[in-house]
């Protein structure tokens, strides 16, 4: 089991992640709480420094939404850049920011946290089927994994794309990665 099917499935899970229902993969998210003037509406405190910014094309992300991704990534230990890349490509309005349009995610948190668990399983089957680590020799999730992700993610030709922008979902994700880094306090 890879690193990353170990963090989402658990070191004693049985059977491959295709073969775990999804509701018992990913359980139902709680609502959002109610949240004081100084939380934003996922929940995230952006009244003082952040430890983390984005820097780049991802700086251009709200503290609230850059806050939010990070907690995403150290929970599923995955690199924020990417998902700040995700969120940059996608743009969408509440309930779409991430692009998740097949399961029910009607918030920012529903869709940054389907977003970055379809990311860790997505790096598992990348790495069971190819034999290949996802990463590049510097840390950063390799071109042929983002491709590779982004057939699966935002496929070209896929029905709910009738303009087919998703021929330009992995250059433009590469673009955004590429040009996004993180600055700490």
């Amino acid at each position: 089991m890879s690193y990353w099917a170990w963090r989402l499935w658990g070191s004693s899970s049985s059977g491959s992640p295709d073969s775990v229902a999804p509701s018992s993969v990913f359980p139902a998210l709680p609502p959002d709480p109610q949240t004081p003037e100084t939380m934003t509406p996922v929940g995230v405190d952006v009244t003082g420094p952040l430890p983390r910014r984005f820097t780049g094309k991802a700086g251009a992300l709200p503290l609230f939404e850059q806050a939010a991704i990070f907690g995403a990534a150290d929970q599923y230990a995955l690199d924020a850049r990417f998902l700040a890349a995700i969120r940059l490509q996608e743009n969408g309005g509440p309930g779409r920011e991430f692009g998740v349009l097949s399961v029910s995610a009607p918030t920012y948190a529903d869709q940054l946290d389907w977003a970055a668990r379809t990311v860790v399983h997505r790096l598992t089957t990348y790495e069971q089927g190819t034999g290949q680590s996802p990463l590049d020799p510097d840390g950063r999730y390799s071109s042929p994994f983002i491709n590779y992700f982004a057939g699966i993610y935002a496929p070209v030709g896929a029905k709910n794309d009738p303009r087919n922008l998703n021929q330009w979902w992995p250059g433009n994700v590469i673009a955004f990665y590429d040009a996004s880094d993180v600055e700490v306090a």
